[in-house]
């Protein structure tokens, strides 16, 4: 009886220190619609903690597209000037607000997952790397 009771614990023990997944705070994305710094983004590969919508319709093409997320980057000058060019962002706890024109015109629909990023150079599979 012993034996079962320490080996329950073992267990117990072993699935509660378990990491059960090896999220990433990075991704690479691409744009699906942006007006005036307000961007839908998709995420290419990586995650962004998991957090997405999925199902997401566009109000301009009518297509339906899986893992988006809303951002907003009023004076980000890192974007590529091909919006079907991919480039890699890292999820932050608030994005720095900039210090620029925007002008005040806003998107028809956006997703429900709302996520503040900044851009970088590139990511690891685990991370960020700068």
């Amino acid at each position: 009886m012993k034996r079962i009771i320490g080996c329950a614990l073992v267990a117990l023990l072993a699935l509660i220190s378990c990491d059960k997944a090896n999220i990433s705070n990075c991704a690479e994305v691409k744009i699906v619609e942006q007006i005036c710094g307000q961007y839908v983004l998709q995420v290419v590969s990586g995650n962004l903690d998991g957090k997405l919508t999925d199902g997401w319709k566009s109000a301009y093409d009518e297509k339906v597209y899986d893992n988006v997320f809303f951002t907003y980057m009023p004076c980000e000058s890192n974007l590529p000037d091909d919006p079907s060019e991919t480039f890699f962002v890292k999820a932050v706890a608030e994005r720095e607000e900039g210090n620029c024109a925007v002008c005040l015109a806003l998107l028809a629909s956006r997703p429900e997952t709302s996520i503040a990023i900044e851009v970088v150079p590139f990511c690891e599979s685990n991370g960020v790397v700068d």
